[in-house]
């Protein structure tokens, strides 16, 4: 795939991960940018300007995307990929601490963590 041309945000260190994850991810899936652009509900166009910087994609965007090229949303954005992970473990952690007690009570014993 041809490079898009640079935009106002083509420099930014996290939005230049987007932005080659974002290609990279396309050319993984054999996809075109036009393939994408109709598959999340947008122009060549938006998506061309995602590619070059010129344009940020909203959230709602990011994650048909992701769903589209089979990528986690996180790291699509340039999050490393175990950062998912982590947080389900640290969840996981959390309600096995949670006491036998009443709802109320395991409810309460959330709010205060």
């Amino acid at each position: 795939m041809n490079p898009a041309p640079e935009g106002p945000y083509s420099q930014e260190p996290q939005l230049l991960k987007f932005r080659i994850r974002l290609s990279r991810s396309l050319d993984r899936a054999e996809m075109t940018p036009g393939d994408l652009a109709r598959e999340v509900g947008k122009s060549r166009q938006v998506v061309w300007q995602w590619l070059s910087g010129a344009r940020i994609p909203n959230a709602v965007s990011i994650v048909r995307i992701a769903r589209v090229l089979d990528v986690p949303s996180d790291w699509l954005l340039g999050e490393p990929p175990t950062c998912c992970a982590e947080r389900v473990v640290s969840l996981a952690r959390k309600m096995a601490d949670v006491g036998d007690g009443p709802p109320y009570e395991q409810d309460e014993k959330w709010r205060t963590t």
